[in-house]
């Protein structure tokens, strides 16, 4: 099977599920993004063709691609943005096309309402209607966008899981501590303002270190004011290694928010992955997920955390255990398990 990959920025939900599907015998995948910054996706994937952030662009480059690499017999795009969708459609008007929503702009609003008019809204309506087939990254992500948008169409969680050869890549001396790893902002996103909350837990004399999807001077100087040690951007092998000297990682939220407790997120797998256990706060997805394994302890306030860490280290053996259950090659499986199940024919 030979698959064409559409992704904005390459991100790691992206890299992690070409990984997963390229572990199948017979199965090619050519890359397009927008971007690339991670270093360890631009060796790990086989083909990458970037495109300059502009629709009538994308269609030439899509035409380009196919002309040289296709024929394709799905082409699978992630979002966010929506946009792209709709460029693909247009090109491969025959070839069936996956949609992973592992982004939308209804859902980081609640998914209690459709997007709101303008180019953004229109671009996701247009793009989920345009897809023969949807992929989530959690099964409340699949509910809320189902009952919003009315869908019926074929449809796969898949989660963010780890390839088999980045998991417990090597193991660093320990210094300790919980460590955080993903958005950060201030008030201008409630969600992400973990502010008031590490500043908590270093008043508990709890040890935060933060590896934040992106640096700025004011970033550093707001979060180290909370007691938090703020580390520079490095690439996702490099941070998957870091991640094994810390004794915790954190998942969820400093809020109640919907968008939290939808969510299945990149770093929960990759905590798992540099072999550590997880404290889940206001993130219910999780929370459940974290329980059935026993990969972790679930805590209902910021002030559990520090008792939660005390016990941490029981959990150690069950997420040695984990890796053999849940990796990118076994989500590949339900991605590959999707594709053959649409019908339809390759462009020519």
């Amino acid at each position: 099977m030979n698959v064409l990959f559409v992704t904005f920025h390459c991100c790691v939900r992206a890299f992690k599920s070409a990984m997963g599907v390229l572990a199948y015998d017979g199965t090619r995948v050519h890359t397009m993004a927008a971007r690339c910054s991670n270093t360890t996706f631009q060796l790990g994937l086989p083909g990458i063709t970037y495109y300059i952030a502009d629709p009538e662009n994308l269609k030439y480059s899509l035409q380009a691609v196919r002309d040289h690499y296709g024929p394709f017999d799905v082409v699978h795009v992630h979002n966010e943005p929506n946009w792209p969708v709709l460029a693909v459609r247009d090109v491969f008007a025959d070839t069936p096309l996956v949609l992973d929503c592992h982004d939308l702009d209804s859902m980081r609003r609640g998914g209690t309402a459709l997007p709101p008019e303008g180019a953004q809204g229109a671009w996701e309506r247009e793009a989920i209607a345009a897809a023969d087939a949807l992929v989530f990254p959690s099964h409340a992500y699949q509910e809320r966008t189902a009952a919003l948008y009315g869908l019926t169409k074929p449809a796969r969680v898949v989660y963010s899981a780890v390839p088999t050869g980045m998991i417990g890549m090597q193991q660093l001396p320990r210094i300790g501590g919980l460590v955080y790893q993903g958005g950060l902002a201030d008030v201008s996103v409630i969600y992400r303002d973990y502010r008031h909350m590490f500043a908590t837990l270093s008043r508990a004399e709890v040890p935060v270190h933060c590896y934040p999807t992106g640096l700025s001077p004011e970033l550093v100087e707001h979060y180290g004011a909370a007691g938090a040690v703020v580390m520079p951007t490095v690439s996702y092998a490099t941070l998957l290694m870091q991640l094994s000297r810390y004794d915790a990682g954190l998942v969820g939220g400093p809020v109640d928010h919907p968008q939290w407790h939808m969510a299945m997120p990149n770093k929960l797998f990759d905590y798992l992955a540099a072999g550590i256990p997880v404290i889940v706060h206001k993130a219910d997805e999780c929370a459940r997920f974290v329980r059935e394994h026993n990969v972790g302890v679930v805590v209902d306030t910021v002030r559990d955390i520090p008792d939660a860490m005390q016990a941490i280290n029981a959990y150690r053996p069950f997420v040695e255990a984990f890796h053999d259950a849940v990796c990118a090659e076994s989500e590949g499986a339900k991605i590959m398990n999707l594709y053959a199940g649409l019908a339809g024919g390759t462009d020519a």
